[in-house]
């Protein structure tokens, strides 16, 4: 018998803002285990310190600090790169913030003609390799209008210049550092089909049976004369949720 703290995991899809996966020949212990570490427990880069020289919008020092903190940050070398690249700034050695447990970003945005969106592009990084994450799929760049997440709006003769520090952490410390917006399991039903009661149907009940199912979960040869159960899919599920 599958020992249930050693799952199989199939990756049934993957974008680069979602992915869905089976997980298997366990129990829902561990699949719930699973979905606390994703939001809590895996180390992510955020906006942690912001030194803000001039504000002259109508957006106060806090609530730019706040939304600052909540723009995702993406590093471009890789996963083994990025867990050889930075520490916690608790076992970093250096005094304050350091190139190992610290990226530097600047902006400094003047609304000199209209209304200006000041967004996440204009926010400049000391480090070639981490960037904002400005959409979150190219799908959505395609799609919008803006150029990034926005952080706010300046009006004519409007400033805003300011300085801040992103630091390696963890969602259970704080929720901006947590790397997924949902995680969420749910339970794949075991179908089965009787087929004694099956073997004494005619091929167009069993072409009635086959077609009346939305998600597709049997499968039929070309007369009819078998149905199975294939697996199960959840497409539609998560189309009408959405």
């Amino acid at each position: 018998m599958p020992h249930p703290r050693f799952p199989k995991i199939e990756i049934q899809e993957l974008r680069d803002d979602f992915i869905r996966f089976e997980l298997s020949e366990t129990d829902a212990s561990v699949a719930n285990a699973i979905r606390r570490v994703m939001i809590s427990e895996v180390p992510t880069l955020a906006i942690d310190l912001v030194s803000i020289e001039i504000n002259t919008s109508v957006m106060t020092d806090e609530f730019l600090a706040h939304r600052l903190g909540m723009i995702p940050l993406n590093f471009d070398g890789g996963l083994e790169n990025f867990r050889q690249r930075f520490v916690y700034s608790a076992d970093c050695d250096c005094d304050e913030n350091c190139p190992n447990c610290s990226v530097e970003f600047s902006l400094d945005v003047t609304a000199d003609n209209g209304v200006l969106s000041v967004t996440s592009e204009a926010l400049k990084s000391s480090d070639p390799y981490i960037r904002p994450v400005n959409f979150s799929s190219e799908e959505e760049l395609n799609n919008t209008q803006d150029s990034g997440v926005i952080i706010a709006k300046l009006g004519p003769g409007q400033r805003l210049r300011l300085s801040a520090i992103a630091k390696l952490g963890i969602g259970k410390e704080h929720a901006k550092w947590s790397p997924v917006a949902v995680a969420t399991y749910m339970y794949d039903p075991i179908i089965t089909l009787n087929q004694a009661v099956l073997s004494t149907y005619t091929p167009e009940q069993k072409a009635e049976l086959y077609k009346s199912c939305p998600t597709e979960v049997y499968e039929t040869d070309e007369n009819y004369e078998q149905v199975r159960c294939c697996a199960w899919k959840v497409d539609f599920i998560l189309e009408e949720a959405d």
